[in-house]
């Protein structure tokens, strides 16, 4: 029994012993985390960062419509790209602390390459210096903390490379959110104006023609995905060396407020010169996207003959070159021709698609009147609206809707046949 007894004290021993040994290895990871930590702060109660290079102070301040550069020049600033570096300054690893440096010199924390100060938050400075020797951290200081640190970061990383001009706004444009309501494009003379409706794209001048949503969404996605990759702060913008006349290319977004880009000539170093009206710099630009955008009426231009929605069509009547009819009319999803047959919708869906979505190849503005029609089409669609197609000779077509203006087809209207 007393040995029974000794056992199973040594047992609760043991026990006891591994408790506490698993609570001390957790209270010593909870402190090694701490200490390797490096700022404890909050990113989203951050007002402003400075950013010191020794040769200027760069000040970023968060406002309602985000990041912005106030000093040393004003422009906007890349939200995602400081609050990434914010991240860094929290989360980068401590691989090690130097507890008795030599000169701070002597890794190039004194002066740093970069200090950063925080406000709207209680954290010391954050100095980054030299790359270590293996490529793969930077030596750092805090200012209220003993030592040198040495951080993990990799080539290309913000702490590894701290540029302020990396934290500017390098997109040409932003396509976040809504697309612009209206737009004016030109390159030279003769503007194009196009306005989002809402069954799509539309000119309104030179005058009134169906735009291609296809080529405005072309001309507003390489807009969007051309980045900025120098900026050139304090020139003259007029100078012809740019090109910033509007000879190569001006569009005008209006989202909320009027916001201008010109483009202007291709540099030697195979950039493209840029300007935004919200931005002073001129800006260096990743020409690629930016080859062959969609210029003038004809480039914008929708290639279909009208842009109504077929499954909206609640009647229509079409009479073909050689005279025949056919007339239809749609009640909930079964469709009746004057016959009174009873076709498929996927077969009067298809013819309607053939008249509907004549394919277009330009347009010219009429004068007097077009002359007799060779083939006519009468559509009613959801709501009352009607809208009347007049097919004339010469493979061209013109629409009560767009008064003035006939539009070249690439083949002859169809039969008035159901496929």
């Amino acid at each position: 029994m007393k040995r029974i007894l000794v056992g199973f004290l040594a047992v609760l021993l043991a026990a006891a012993a591994f408790v506490a040994l698993r609570h001390r290895a957790t209270r010593e990871a909870r402190e090694r985390r701490a200490e390797a930590s490096l700022l404890r702060f909050d990113d989203r109660r951050v007002t402003a960062l400075e950013l010191d290079r020794g040769d200027a102070t760069w000040r970023f301040e968060a406002g309602p419509d985000g990041w912005r550069v106030v000093s040393p020049v004003r422009d906007t600033a890349d939200g995602e790209r400081i609050r990434e570096l914010m991240s860094r300054m929290r989360r980068s690893t401590v691989v090690r602390t130097i507890e008795r440096p030599d000169a701070l010199g002597s890794y190039g924390l004194a002066p740093p390459r970069a200090a950063v100060r925080l406000e709207g938050v209680t954290v010391p400075a954050f100095l980054v210096g030299d790359v270590v020797p293996t490529n793969d951290g930077v030596f750092a200081h805090v200012a209220d903390r003993e030592g040198v640190l040495v951080i993990e970061a990799t080539p290309g990383t913000l702490l590894f490379d701290p540029d302020p001009a990396r934290l500017r706004d390098h997109a040409l444009i932003t396509t976040a959110g809504e697309p612009p309501a209206a737009l004016e494009v030109a390159r030279g003379a003769g503007a194009v104006g196009l306005t989002r409706e809402a069954d799509g794209w539309w000119m309104t001048s030179p005058r009134r023609l169906p735009a291609s949503d296809r080529a405005v969404e072309r001309l507003l996605s390489a807009l969007g995905r051309t980045e900025v990759r120098r900026f050139l702060d304090g020139v003259d913008a007029a100078d012809p060396t740019f090109g910033l006349d509007g000879s190569n290319g001006r569009v005008v977004l209006h989202a909320g407020t009027e916001r201008t880009v010109v483009l202007g000539a291709e540099t030697a170093r195979g950039e493209r010169y840029a300007r935004r009206s919200d931005r002073p710099a001129v800006l260096a630009v990743d020409p690629e996207p930016l080859r062959d955008l969609p210029w003038t009426a004809d480039d914008l231009l929708d290639t279909r003959l009208t842009k109504l929605n077929r499954y909206r069509v609640t009647r229509f009547s079409y009479r073909d070159s050689a005279g025949a009819t056919l007339e239809a009319e749609r009640d909930g999803e079964r469709w009746s021709t004057a016959d009174g047959a009873s076709p498929s919708p996927d077969a009067v869906y298809a013819f309607l698609v053939r008249v509907l979505e004549a394919p277009v190849v330009g347009w010219t503005a009429l004068a007097g009147s077009p002359g007799t029609p060779r083939a006519a089409l009468e559509v009613e669609v959801e709501g009352g609206s009607v809208e009347r197609v007049a097919f004339l000779d010469g493979r061209s077509a013109v629409l009560d809707s767009l008064p003035g203006v006939a539009l070249r087809l690439s083949s002859d209207p169809p039969p008035a046949a159901l496929p």
